[in-house]
């Protein structure tokens, strides 16, 4: 197993050398050593800072980790480095990780790795034994040191605390501010937490649904590398990506295709799958992807940052027959609009902020004139409890700034404005009343706004969530053969992807107004199924009846010209 691993970091690394028909050049670093990590997988928008360097280096393929360097993550991204110990590390959103050290002596099996994580959250697999009494595999933050023996564990900035849970092996914990003291051990299937001041909890029971939603924060397939080297769904289909390449119009995503083709790739159509919200509040609303034509059952478990769980009763819910949620035409009322931290990372980072009377969305909005040239994005769905973290701030300089939220009707309100002087780092004090018992559920429910579905959930405390939603469709002849299927979880079937996935991204009224009906219609009025064009079950009207999936030669993709299209079925229709 070690040197099949070995020759997998090699292939990635020659990938990196040689892959220029599928990647830009690797950016050099400044000396001439091998690198001691590569990345193999990202999402959004990774930054690389190479040491002593202030230049901003965004990450658009393998890229090699050396000695020194910063990889940061912005809130909508992640990474994903294999390690020249065979050790895979991926970073969460809003994450910086230094490497302090990475020194290997395969001779003597000695191992000296010193990372440093500020916020976000870090998995490491840790693998192949090295002596334990001359090799470390540490990682620090500001308030602990984690040590790993040769295991599977997960630290995650949880508001100003840290959590550490080891999934295999074990890892000890020693905290490093005011209440510095002796290790912690954490076993397997369990979890500790580190507050601000150094202090660690004693381990306990990591929960499933605690489990679920730390995965997900730092769960990224491998993407890159070996997939390509085989070109992909290419391998397979090239005949259609050539016939593709000839057409005057192509759809913007046709290499993509695992979006409209495979199960599980977008919302609809899906099974069974758990969304995982790491933003904790009070009150949340989430917009969820559905499918007009199926049933579901939903639970959500709510989860603080002790460990504490409870579990909603399930609801269940039939989309079609769901009624529209009223509008109100009330602005969210904002609150408490603070600087609660001033932290010290890789850059100074300014901690802000406030609440709303309900859900919302929102944004803070800041520059050192009136006209408020810069905005930060708080939460991706609607909440009560508001952070973002601002890490532009120069210090010594004064800034204005104001809070922004929006409601699920689109009311918009605007704080009274406040003015910020950043100079060095200092933490607000903190409420630190009894710790609860228990979490009180507030409710549970599912509401239809604007067409969309929505899960609504609060708590008496901030909380995160993890949501099991089920799609009850009745079982079809073909599922035998989807779990035969090399494209797992299974490709999508014919309405899915002429209907369904098309209306994930085609929605709204600019679309549905100049749309032909779709799904079932009457075809008892003069028209007729025209045997060249498409229909779900035989019957139904589809997005692709009308329009080519993935390119044509007329425009708007059509499949014809438009009166040649609609004479089709229509052949009564007077030709113009």
């Amino acid at each position: 197993m070690i040197k099949i691993k070995k020759f997998i970091f090699l292939l990635v690394l020659c990938a990196v050398v040689v892959s220029g028909n599928f990647f830009p050049p690797p950016v050099a670093a400044a000396h001439d050593e091998l690198p001691v990590a590569i990345i193999v997988a990202y999402k959004g928008e990774v930054y690389l800072y190479r040491d002593g360097s202030e230049k901003k280096i965004l990450i658009r393929g393998p890229e090699g980790i050396y000695f020194k360097d910063t990889i940061v993550t912005n809130p909508e991204s992640g990474v994903k480095i294999l390690a020249k110990d065979d050790s895979v590390i991926t970073l969460g959103a809003d994450s910086a990780l230094k490497v302090n050290a990475y020194d290997i002596n395969d001779g003597v099996t000695q191992r000296v790795v010193l990372l440093r994580l500020t916020g976000g959250s870090l998995r490491a697999i840790v693998h192949r034994a090295f002596k334990p009494e001359s090799s470390v595999f540490k990682v620090e933050t500001g308030t602990a040191v984690v040590m790993s023996k040769g295991t599977d564990f997960i630290m995650s900035s949880v508001g100003d605390n840290l959590e550490v849970a080891a999934i295999q092996g074990k890892v000890d914990v020693v905290g490093v501010g005011l209440n510095e003291g002796p290790e912690v051990k954490v076993a397997a299937g369990y979890i500790t937490t580190v507050d601000h001041k150094g202090k660690i909890t004693k381990p306990g029971k990591l929960g499933q649904a605690k489990l679920d939603s730390l995965l997900a924060m730092t769960e990224l397939p491998v993407t890159m590398a070996f997939e390509l080297a085989l070109k992909g769904c290419q391998a397979c289909h090239l005949d259609m990506f050539k016939v593709v390449d000839d057409f005057a119009f192509k759809h913007s995503e046709t290499k993509q295709c695992s979006m409209c083709h495979i199960k599980g790739a977008l919302n609809a159509g899906e099974r069974d799958k758990s969304l995982q919200v790491n933003y904790p509040s009070r009150d949340n609303i989430l917009f969820i992807g559905t499918n007009a034509y199926s049933e579901y059952a939903a639970t959500v478990t709510v989860m603080d940052d002790t460990g504490l769980e409870a579990v909603s009763e399930e609801i269940e819910f039939v989309v079609r027959e769901m009624k529209e949620v009223p509008g109100e035409e009330r602005e969210p009322v904002i609150t408490g609009l603070k600087v609660s931290e001033v932290q010290r990372g890789v850059f100074l980072v300014t901690v802000l902020t406030w609440k709303t009377d309900e859900p919302a969305l929102s944004m803070v909005e800041y520059g050192m004139k009136e006209g408020y040239e810069f905005s930060v994005r708080a939460s991706n769905h609607y909440v009560t409890d508001h952070k973002v973290s601002i890490d532009r701030f120069k210090t010594g300089k004064k800034y204005n700034l104001r809070a922004v939220s929006e409601d699920i009707f689109g009311n918009v309100a605007v704080s009274e404005p406040i003015k910020v002087k950043i100079d060095k780092p200092f933490m607000a004090e903190q409420d630190e009343g009894e710790m609860p018992d228990e979490i009180v559920f507030g409710g549970f429910d599912v509401m239809k706004v604007g067409g969309k579905i929505a899960l609504r959930w609060s708590s008496d405390i901030r909380t995160m969530a993890s949501i099991h939603l089920v799609e009850k469709i009745e079982e079809e002849a073909d599922d035998k053969v989807v779990l035969k299927d090399k494209h797992a979880p299974g490709l999508r079937n014919e309405i899915e992807t002429g209907l369904v996935s098309c209306q994930e991204c085609h929605s709204g009224d600019e679309h549905m107004s100049a749309s032909h009906p779709f799904g079932e219609v009457d075809w008892s009025k003069g028209a007729i199924k025209a045997k060249e064009l498409p229909l779900g079950d035989g019957s139904q009207m589809m997005c692709s009846t009308c329009h080519e999936s993935h390119g044509s030669n007329h425009g708007f993709m059509l499949r014809k010209s438009e009166e040649d299209l609609c004479s089709a079925c229509h052949q009564e229709r007077k030709k113009f």
